[in-house]
């Protein structure tokens, strides 16, 4: 399957103003029903109050003339109506029996029996009206009743009213919401504005600069700062560290080149064999001093690289004894003894097998090389710490000597006749250091030297949260 030129990008300034929009709109939305909702009930009761007034006003004209009632209507009772509206009305005895006005307008409504207007949705002819019913109590000697007052309108003007507030309202409403979407483009410029500064600091810096950023940016952008700081601290002692490691490996690499090289062109001009066979020899031992140095240089690279990226997993000590005595020759790995207690075996180690499996590997390598006797491997568990020894039969290390053997292509006197690199021991540290652990050499009586390393070992509640965690990723 073919990767991806590039990165999937997106813009966060879009995201924000997309969800302000969408937000916005909502917003307006609901406030445009919430006014005309408003607007209906608005007009509503404009409306009524102008239907309940003229049938308050009929009734005040109703009257009672030899049990029989009558109705003068008053002039104003129609004269505070206006517009396109039909007006409709009805005057009703309390027998039910229309006194004047359209009688057809009652058949369907309810009796009313009290003075408080009333107000029913009808229809009458054809047409949505708006009723407005009051009730008038009126009293001869023979009975008590009551006259019923019915006003009903056409709802045109209504609904124009509650049109023109609705449309007066949702003009500003969206004036509004534009405006806020022209505010909230240009504050997220504005607060953009950082990454932008933050960007041109970047990028006219030079390639060698790693010093960190210190620019003003906001809160929520200091952790990323933070981040790219600690990332450029990391990268550059990486590099302080890979130029040295280049500029010591181009000085300690030149000279057996060019002694190889001197060699070789003797060799070249060698008439007699025994001395040509000499100088082969010499060349071989070269050779071996060169490629265990380039070796060491690049083992030591990965490990450092290694450990800067935490490669760390748990693994059992025996399982790290067992990868370095495959890695020897069978004459060799018949000089070494082991002896590892059972609660040692059982702990565990957290670190990159690589780095211990090499740590371990140099100490050995160096006490096979510096000892013609047995190397003696014993591990066991100290409280919370392993302890491991490596003692060996060779003449050991002077104590002034001790400190400097553990630094970068340093040898000690006794290591004068033998071929080596230097590095063993610097690797030994930098793992032991960077898993958290202490190196320590001691010279042996009557003879030979015992390299100490104490490690930090895992707890069971650790290992099962690590089993765990490792089952879930397998499981995904």
């Amino acid at each position: 399957m073919a990767l991806s030129g590039a990165l999937k990008t997106f813009s966060i300034r879009r995201r924000i103003l997309a969800l302000a929009i969408v937000l916005l709109l909502a917003a307006s939305v609901i406030l445009i029903v919430f006014i005309r909702e408003y607007a209906v009930r608005a007009s509503n009761q404009a409306f009524d109050r102008l239907l309940a007034a003229s049938a308050l006003t009929i009734a005040g004209a109703v009257q009672l003339e030899d049990d029989a009632v009558i109705v003068e209507l008053p002039f104003a009772s129609f004269a505070m109506f206006s517009g396109q509206d039909r007006i409709f009305y009805v005057v009703e005895d309390p027998a039910g029996r229309p006194v004047t006005g359209y009688a057809g307008l009652a058949d369907e409504l309810p009796e009313t029996t009290s003075a408080d207007p009333t107000f029913v949705e009808t229809i009458y002819r054809g047409e949505h009206l708006r009723v407005a019913s009051v009730g008038r109590l009126v009293s001869s000697a023979s009975a008590t009743g009551w006259v019923t007052i019915r006003v009903a309108e056409t709802k045109t003007e209504r609904g124009a009213l509650a049109a023109e507030i609705l449309s007066n309202a949702v003009i500003p409403v969206l004036a509004m919401t534009l405006l806020a979407v022209a505010l909230v483009w240009f504050g997220i410029g504005r607060m953009f504005a950082p990454l932008g500064d933050l960007e041109a600091e970047l990028r006219t810096r030079p390639p060698h600069d790693l010093s960190p950023v210190n620019i003003p940016v906001p809160t929520e952008v200091s952790h990323l700062v933070s981040g790219l700081n600690a990332f450029m601290a990391r990268l550059g002692s990486t590099m302080e560290r890979l130029t040295d490691l280049v500029a010591e490996a181009a000085h300690e690499v030149r000279t057996p080149l060019a002694s190889l090289r001197a060699q070789a062109e003797v060799a070249m001009d060698e008439p007699d064999p025994d001395a040509l066979r000499r100088r082969v020899a010499k060349i071989h031992v070269g050779a071996v001093q060169a490629s265990q140095l380039v070796s060491q240089l690049l083992m030591e690279a990965t490990i450092s690289h290694r450990l800067e990226n935490q490669e760390a997993d748990t693994t059992p000590i025996s399982a790290v004894i067992d990868d370095v005595l495959q890695r020897l020759d069978p004459d060799l790995a018949g000089r070494v003894s082991v002896s590892i207690t059972p609660q040692a075996e059982r702990s565990q180690l957290r670190g990159d097998r690589l780095a211990l499996r090499e740590m371990l590997r140099n100490v050995v390598d160096n006490a096979l090389t510096y000892s013609d006797g047995r190397v003696q491997i014993g591990v066991s568990l100290v409280a919370s710490t392993l302890a491991i020894t490596v003692l060996d039969q060779g003449p050991g290390i002077p104590e002034a000597e001790q400190p400097l053997v553990q630094q970068r292509f340093k040898r000690g006197a006794n290591s004068a006749s033998t071929v080596g690199s230097g590095l063993g021991l610097s690797i030994v540290k930098r793992v032991v250091e960077g898993h958290g652990g202490v190196l320590k050499l001691r010279n042996a009586e009557p003879h030979g030297l015992e390299v100490g390393i104490a490690l930090p070992v895992v707890g069971r509640s650790v290992i099962n949260k690590l089993l765990q965690d490792a089952d879930q990723k397998h499981s995904a």
